[in-house]
């Protein structure tokens, strides 16, 4: 569970770069700046809003598939660590 874990956080990370250049690209180094110093969130919001002028819808989806997926595997591996209390599961 850990190596699925780690693969998916890294296709986001991959996802968040791709997107990440299309923003310097696109809109210039003031939102791309943004978007790094907001780790990721103005990135993907602007690619959403973005997305069907820019035409990258399916990668957006796919990027926000991938951020469900890492947050329900993050949930299930913490009721599975030593350290959480029994009630927080």
């Amino acid at each position: 569970m850990d190596l699925a874990l780690m693969l998916v956080a890294l296709a986001n990370f991959i996802l968040f770069v791709v997107l990440l250049v299309k923003q310097f690209q696109n809109s210039g180094v003031v939102h791309g700046l943004i978007g790094v110093v907001t780790c990721g969130v103005w990135t993907f919001v602007w690619g959403w809003i973005n997305s069907g002028k820019l035409d990258f819808r399916m990668l957006m989806l796919i990027w926000t598939t991938l951020i469900i997926v890492q947050v329900v595997i993050m949930n299930i591996l913490r009721c599975y660590s030593p350290w959480t209390p029994f009630f927080m599961c």
